[in-house]
């Protein structure tokens, strides 16, 4: 896990801002720190007490298995670095791929030979007249150069960026700062927070912006990302992100270990996601513990779970819903 700390012990300045790495044997923890930072408190020009913004960290991975580390914000631009293979330190020399001044928040995803940029620009907290939104631009190389959909690059003074989330006139303003996701369905969703123009401060505060996270369904016009093909924020309920299809994924930490398996599954494993099997055929997973009945929404299908075994599965048959055998996993 990569996070920012605003303030470290490495300088004796304030505001040394810099990227750690915390690591743990599963997502639930315990988390323990590398104990030195991935990217160190860089100063800019204005000498002590003046740092570079080290923020918004976002790891991705090119085709060979090498990891990126992207970070940066409006003071500096945003950069890319090799990772070392543990993760813990970084390799080379960083690139700017996006000018200082204009964006922060960098999120990059892969798609049809193509690394799109993700970043967001203008102030995210001005309440009412927030502007915030989100700008693409598109490299063959993770390392850049990145251009918007009419080929101006994202780190020139006079810096692209083609618009994918912006408001629309609706109660939602100052959309931004968003990542993607795919459900199983394969179809791309954006995560994001933005300001109901409403309701924009949290109660009992001098001011201080009120930004909920929102989710939106994520199209691709003509090779680039548009949120609603192009509509923007939802303003009422949309139909959410399908949480079964034909990729199945068992991830207990054990890579199999108390379950008898059937069907295609492949077996798996790697520093972060830990041992694992998934499919994309019709596969059987049957625990050898005994299942045990949890309860299920009123409307839903029964759901079922082995001691111990946090991931849910589903009824491989009607007579038994939560039956001892051939319970078949379908969750993430």
């Amino acid at each position: 896990m990569y996070y920012v700390v605003t303030d470290t012990t490495v300088t004796p300045e304030s505001g040394d801002n810099a990227i750690g790495v915390a690591t743990a044997p599963t997502p639930a923890g315990p988390w323990t720190d590398s104990g030195a930072p991935v990217v160190a408190p860089r100063h800019g020009a204005g000498g002590s007490g003046d740092f570079l913004w080290t923020f918004d960290p976002n790891v991705v991975t090119d085709a060979d298995g090498t990891q990126w580390l992207m970070y940066g914000s409006y003071y500096g631009g945003i950069f890319v670095v090799r990772l070392s293979a543990d993760g813990r330190s970084t390799v080379g020399t960083a690139t700017r791929i996006a000018i200082d001044n204009k964006f922060e928040g960098a999120y990059a995803v892969h798609r049809g030979g193509y690394w799109y940029l993700f970043a967001s620009t203008a102030n995210c907290c001005a309440g009412p007249t927030t502007g915030y939104s989100v700008q693409v631009g598109r490299s063959r190389s993770v390392q850049g150069p990145y251009v918007d959909r009419d080929g101006v690059p994202l780190d020139t003074s006079r810096a692209g960026g083609t618009p994918t989330l912006v408001q629309n006139g609706n109660r939602w303003i100052g959309a931004g700062h968003n990542a993607v996701v795919t459900d199983l369905g394969g179809q791309d969703w954006i995560a994001y927070h933005a300001i109901d123009r409403g309701d924009p401060y949290l109660d009992g505060t001098d001011g201080i912006n009120e930004r909920p996270m929102l989710l939106d369904r994520l199209d691709w016009v003509d090779g680039w990302p548009q949120v609603r093909a192009g509509r923007g924020p939802s303003e009422r309920p949309v139909t959410a992100p399908r949480t079964g299809g034909a990729t199945r994924v068992l991830t207990d930490g054990t890579g199999g270990t108390g379950w008898r398996l059937g069907g295609g599954w492949t077996r798996g494993s790697d520093e972060q996601a830990g041992a694992h099997l998934v499919s994309t055929g019709r596969p059987t997973a049957t625990s050898t513990v005994r299942a045990v009945r949890t309860p299920a929404p009123r409307g839903s299908r029964p759901t079922c779970a082995p001691p111990a075994r946090p991931t849910a599965c589903a009824p491989a048959t009607r007579r038994s819903p939560c039956g001892p055998a051939r319970a078949r996993r379908v969750g993430r």
